[in-house]
């Protein structure tokens, strides 16, 4: 599945450095770390915490160690699937969900190409 995935994109991912974050805010928030990220879209981790759904329409992304922040980033939610569990002890239950980056001002366009040179590294 991970394959087919990655043959729809059309732009270049990139692995996110260590640190960098994202942030889906509702009354059920997500906060996880960036994998990977491209200008049409990103892939993170989170913990489920509660197992209802909520709906997003914005992503943040941020990087705190620099003081960099995107902040109301358009977006959809294309898959949100859970991760097969490395432990039967582990009782924490961790997601990736991959979102889809909608209609990008120039600004927000801006912010993220400097995000994506300054803060990632070629897969």
């Amino acid at each position: 599945m991970h394959n087919q995935e990655q043959e729809r994109r059309k732009e270049q991912r990139f692995l996110a450095k260590r640190g960098a974050v994202a942030l889906m805010e509702s009354i059920h928030s997500k906060l996880g770390q960036v994998e990977d990220v491209s200008m049409g879209g990103l892939s993170f981790r989170y913990m489920q915490l509660k197992k209802e759904s909520a709906l997003f329409d914005a992503v943040h992304l941020f990087f705190p160690r620099y003081d960099f922040f995107i902040k109301q980033i358009p977006m959809r939610v294309v898959t949100d699937i859970e991760e097969l569990n490395q432990s039967p002890f582990q009782t924490i239950t961790m997601r990736r969900c991959g979102i889809q980056f909608l209609e990008l001002s120039t600004a927000l366009r801006t912010e993220l190409d400097f995000f994506l040179k300054n803060y990632t590294v070629t897969k």
